[in-house]
């Protein structure tokens, strides 16, 4: 499971789960990089994003929102950017966990807007990104779960905010399995709220 996506949404979720089910026993394995399930052991992962098409089962249990934000602080020492050209003028903390992680990509009336952004900074954790954004480094581009505590303070800001970055599916994945044990069923039936 997603690390920062598991302590701001999931962990709540799972502990209502084995309150519902106390004989099950549940075991996390948290890596914000994907694993192959049926190599490594795992009976079922949860992604964020676009899945690539590998044969596992589906379920959908979740959407977020990416947004674009930086510090107050960063904004007045570098201005707010008016359009997405402004980004080469910035500091933009990248992400390499994913395949974009230097070229980002947002839509305003439909059309869509692709750069190559440059930063001192590239992470593989979403929470360091927020992190080094609220320390005025730069402007990250990040899901609503990590960023939305910090918009509510206004301890970040909102960039580019007539871009889209994208919405993005939060899926519960898992092999076939022709005789699937009943407390994975119930889990996966949970985490997608039927």
């Amino acid at each position: 499971m997603p690390t920062m996506y598991t302590n701001a949404v999931l962990l709540t979720q799972l502990q209502c789960f084995m309150d519902k089910n106390p004989d099950v026993d549940l075991h996390l394995h948290l890596l914000d990089s994907r694993v192959d399930l049926i190599s490594e052991g795992f009976d079922a992962a949860v992604r964020i994003g676009k899945l690539d098409d590998s044969g596992l089962y589906v379920k959908k249990i979740g959407t977020t929102v990416i947004q674009a934000c930086a510090s107050p602080s960063y904004i007045q020492k570098r201005g707010m950017p008016k359009d997405f050209e402004d980004l080469s003028n910035h500091d933009c903390l990248r992400y390499n966990n994913l395949t974009s992680g230097a070229e980002w990509a947002a839509f305003k009336d439909g059309k869509e807007f692709r750069k190559r952004v440059h930063g001192r900074w590239t992470t593989n954790q979403g929470d360091i990104n927020k992190r080094l954004a609220l320390s005025g480094e730069g402007i990250a581009v990040l899901p609503d779960f990590i960023i939305g505590d910090a918009f509510e303070t206004g301890a970040l800001v909102p960039v580019l905010n007539d871009f889209l970055f994208y919405v993005s599916d939060i899926h519960i994945v898992y092999p076939q399995k022709r005789h699937m044990p009943a407390s994975l069923r119930a889990l996966i039936d949970h985490l997608a709220g039927a």
